[in-house]
């Protein structure tokens, strides 16, 4: 069947066959081209923008998705491409202190 109408290319328009590239992954659609995500920002293949990672996460490049802080790291910002270190006696590394703690005090700590 025919189209009906014509849809905007939100992506990279191949003109000899009139064929619609969409954006891959780490790019958004923005003044009418393909445009890479700003620091932070994720996006999948075909998308037409960027999603800022949340706070305890950190944007992967390679991966194009929000990564969670491994333990003894914290962001507490959105949109970052890398996690902070926690200070020995804080955080994380004080949370799994207080934990083994109280299992070598045989506490519940349910």
């Amino acid at each position: 069947t025919g189209s009906a109408s014509c849809l905007e290319c939100q992506g990279t328009l191949d003109k000899t066959n009139n064929d619609c590239q969409e954006c891959k992954a780490g790019s958004k659609y923005e003044g009418g081209k393909c445009e890479p995500c700003g620091e932070g920002e994720i996006s999948g293949d075909g998308s037409a923008s960027c999603t800022k990672c949340p706070p305890g996460t950190r944007a992967d490049k390679a991966t194009h998705k929000c990564i969670d802080c491994e333990p003894g790291e914290y962001q507490p910002n959105e949109g970052k491409e890398a996690c902070l270190k926690c200070e020995p006696d804080r955080g994380e590394f004080q949370t799994v202190k207080a934990h083994h703690t109280a299992k070598l005090l045989n506490l519940d700590i349910s």
